[in-house]
């Protein structure tokens, strides 16, 4: 694979001849914008683990400025066609889109479930922040959990027989 970039292309009677792209050692200072389009291009295998990763932080900065309906309407017809593309199972999908949800709401700077807490116990948005932390960090375990081994968030629908 080419990353454009790191290639200089020749054109000559209408017909594109690529040159080899430089290595590391020769891309020199003038390239130096360009690095992030040579790691890219160095890792262009591992496309899926970015994406999770990259679907992860979206999902929970908006989680933290945004309702979950929200989100839902707005994301999910881009992600379902990349869903798709990497045949990743849709009740997996869902259950792990929702518990990166539910952790972005009580996460701040919005944190709208903080709010709803604060307001209906009576108790400030600082100690009810400190208190969240540790039922933050566990919903965090769990999303790695329930990323790392998807067949526990699909056990339950395929034993009754749903999927």
């Amino acid at each position: 694979m080419i990353c454009l970039p790191c290639a200089i292309i020749r054109v000559k009677n209408a017909e594109v001849i690529p040159i080899e792209p430089l290595q590391y050692e020769q891309r020199g200072y003038l390239n130096e914008p360009f690095r992030l389009f040579y790691l890219a291009d160095d890792h262009a295998g591992d496309i899926e683990y970015h994406y999770h990763t990259f679907h992860k932080i979206i999902l929970l900065l908006a989680g933290m400025l945004l309702d979950a309906i929200s989100i839902y309407y707005v994301f999910l017809p881009f992600m379902l066609p990349i869903m798709a593309h990497f045949n990743w199972d849709p009740v997996w999908f869902g259950i792990m889109m929702t518990v990166n949800l539910a952790v972005g709401q009580v996460t701040p700077p919005v944190a709208v479930n903080l709010y709803v807490g604060a307001n209906i116990s009576g108790i400030s948005m600082e100690r009810i922040s400190k208190a969240a932390l540790p039922l933050i960090f566990a919903s965090l375990l769990a999303l790695v959990v329930i990323i790392i081994f998807p067949d526990l968030s699909t056990f339950v629908p395929r034993m009754l027989g749903q999927m």
